[in-house]
């Protein structure tokens, strides 16, 4: 049975950790009210109004539907920038050949802000799900490209000449050395492509689709109803700060663990 002391400990613990993101959320609030005062509901709708509005859209299936197809362009684009930067990253680090070849395309896609990639994929594919994944897939490859291709060149090449000299098969050289020496790098790149990853979409979706969060944003810009506008951009902030505090959070906890396992057995 837990002691009262301990208890207590942890509850002081979860409000010491609590309390500064409430009085964020209530500055924000408090300043959100006052801009609506200043400004008129018509310009800067209040959050009592939006929150409203808001609750009105959540029981409407098309506020569901327009939630999952958001989420399932998210899915396909960084899974496809995932599984690409994998393939290549690994073959990158392997070879200096394949890195110093690859190294003017990684540049060159991520020099291009995503205004080129969406303005082209617009012309060559008109409107849809292909604007939002293609823009996601050239912000997001670049980076995760460069993180697995570091974490490949720092493998312990001592072990990797060791499973040499023992004739170790590759698939078990990839599974047992590489992928999991590989592992923090990843997890860092896709920490960074989940949080990144709901504003392009938003963007592209805004600029390129018919349908989803952005979509929806640009119609209520179109028609001038900052209710539904101030309500999907809640609704997109929720969903970001739900990937920050979720997924991302435990991708960084992961890899952090992963790195003192590793850190205490090589001091072993």
């Amino acid at each position: 049975m837990a002691q009262p002391s301990s208890i207590l400990s942890s509850r002081s613990q979860i409000m010491h950790k609590s309390l500064p993101r409430l009085c964020a959320l209530f500055v924000l609030l408090a300043g959100w009210t006052l801009a609506s005062q200043l400004a008129g509901e018509l310009l800067v709708p209040g959050p009592l109004t939006v929150f409203q509005h808001l609750t009105a859209l959540s029981v409407l299936p098309d506020f569901w539907e327009t939630l999952l197809i958001t989420a399932w362009r998210l899915a396909l684009g960084l899974g496809l920038a995932t599984g690409a930067a994998l393939l290549l990253g690994l073959a990158a680090g392997a070879s200096p050949h394949i890195l110093r070849f690859s190294s003017p395309f990684i540049s060159t896609i991520q020099s291009c802000p995503p205004v080129v990639w969406l303005t082209l994929l617009m012309v060559w594919a008109g409107t849809g799900t292909i604007i939002p994944v293609g823009v996601l897939f050239a912000a997001l490859f670049p980076p995760l490209f460069i993180t697995v291709t570091q974490g490949r060149l720092s493998l312990d090449r001592r072990l990797l000449a060791m499973a040499k000299v023992y004739a170790i098969p590759k698939h078990r050289q990839l599974v047992q050395l590489i992928i999991p020496g590989t592992f923090p790098h990843l997890v860092s790149g896709l920490s960074h492509a989940l949080t990144a990853g709901w504003k392009a979409v938003a963007v592209a979706e805004f600029l390129g689709a018919g349908t989803g969060i952005g979509a929806k944003m640009f119609w209520a810009y179109r028609m001038l109803d900052m209710e539904e506008l101030f309500a999907w951009t809640l609704v997109l902030i929720f969903l970001g700060a739900c990937v920050e505090l979720g997924p991302v959070s435990q991708l960084r906890s992961w890899a952090q663990k992963y790195t003192s396992r590793t850190r205490d057995q090589h001091n072993d």
